[in-house]
């Protein structure tokens, strides 16, 4: 059985997105980092972490300080040029 992929956008809205740079296991350290679930994205055409989702600008500007104090390439974006490709990046055990 196979499950259809359904994309969806966010509204108006800030997107701190996390490059993995094709590490899928560094999800891992997003989500400590951030303290919760960690989706997956597209954005200009590339994958991305999505770190967080917030209409509140200074709880973006935290979270993309907290990343980048953790050594991670992050970055805020508007969430609308934003599509979500997984709400929750699922991890191993």
């Amino acid at each position: 059985m196979s499950r259809k992929l359904k994309p969806t956008t966010f509204g108006m809205r800030y997107a701190v997105l996390v490059d993995y740079y094709n590490r899928p296991q560094l999800a891992s350290d997003v989500r400590k980092a951030v303290k919760g679930d960690v989706g997956f994205v597209s954005y200009g055409r590339r994958p991305y972490l999505l770190a967080t989702y917030t209409s509140n600008q200074r709880e973006a500007y935290q979270t993309l300080e907290e990343l980048s104090k953790r050594g991670f390439f992050a970055i805020i974006v508007d969430s609308q040029k934003v599509m979500l490709l997984r709400s929750v990046v699922q991890l191993p055990n």
